[in-house]
């Protein structure tokens, strides 16, 4: 995993970032989101695999 240092000012980005998902979230149909947290887990799992195999 690549190290990344963090400014403030990456900090705040990635703040805004979050503030923004989270008022799509919250927009979103259960099934919606459902179907979101399906496809981050999926990659979360593929993600797992890869670095087990690497």
């Amino acid at each position: 995993m690549k190290k990344e240092i963090l400014t403030e000012e990456k900090i705040k980005n990635r703040w805004t970032q979050m503030e923004e998902m989270n008022q799509i979230w919250d927009k979103l149909s259960e099934r919606q989101k459902g179907y979101l947290d399906g496809c981050m887990n999926t990659v979360i799992a593929m993600a797992g695999q890869e670095q087990k195999t690497a």
